[in-house]
């Protein structure tokens, strides 16, 4: 995800802000800085004993990320076509096609045969052999 957004920052100007994931934001303060360690996810406001401030937990985190998330650093756009390199800094493609690896052959034994289209039967004109031989048979 962090890879990615950095890659969306970079096409569009952008700057990535990013803070330890493990910053108790939440937790913490907006107002003073004071921290509550006993904080547990069922309570959904965060009330401050040291200022006084009573805000909603959601919108205190967000206040402290806003407040003490840095720019994150970019990486660096891969030369001559815009694109960011892969996590390991390797290019996104490969210098060749098909580099190292065999050429595609058909194999003739894998093609199916072409289906029979479906016919009508008509139960007037169907006969069975015996049928024609005796029908020849009894001509003038």
């Amino acid at each position: 995800m962090r890879r990615q957004l950095s890659y969306k920052t970079l096409w569009y100007g952008s700057i990535l802000a990013v803070l330890d994931r493990w910053w108790p934001s939440s937790k913490t303060c907006s107002a003073c800085g004071w921290q509550n360690p006993r904080l547990t996810l069922a309570d959904r406001t965060f009330h401050c004993t040291n200022c006084g401030l009573g805000i909603d937990r959601d919108l205190n985190a967000a206040r402290n990320i806003a407040q003490h998330a840095v720019a994150a650093a970019q990486c660096p756009v891969a030369p001559g076509r815009g694109e960011t390199p892969n996590a390991c800094g390797a290019s996104m493609r490969p210098p060749s096609p098909r580099a190292g690896r065999q050429e595609v052959m058909k194999r003739e034994d894998t093609v199916l045969p072409r289906p029979v289209p479906p016919q009508r039967s008509d139960p007037l004109t169907l006969f069975t052999l015996n049928d024609i031989g005796h029908e020849t048979a009894n001509r003038p």
